[in-house]
């Protein structure tokens, strides 16, 4: 899903990577992509977000938030959210 910055393809270039440490290949570059953490949402995105969720006003809830991601990301997308741990 490119609003949170992630895409279709990345298990196939892990598995790529995977079998190059197999064969002892050292790869110049690792994935083709950026980081998702990296993508911020633009206003449209988030506006669209906003306007496609089945409940008007979700609350994200995280009853083992360890490193805290899950929380961060729904924070960034305008979202209320409640962390555990």
């Amino acid at each position: 899903m490119s609003l949170l910055g992630t895409y279709s393809g990345i298990a196939e270039e892990q598995r790529n990577l995977d079998v190059a440490k197999e064969q002892g290949v050292r790869l110049k570059a690792g994935y083709s992509r950026k980081r998702a953490f990296t993508h911020n949402p633009t206003e449209n995105e988030r506006k669209w977000f906003a306007n496609n969720l089945a409940v008007a006003d979700p609350l994200v809830l995280d009853m083992t938030a360890g490193g805290g991601s899950i929380p961060f990301e729904a924070g960034r997308l305008g979202l209320r959210n409640i962390a555990n741990d």
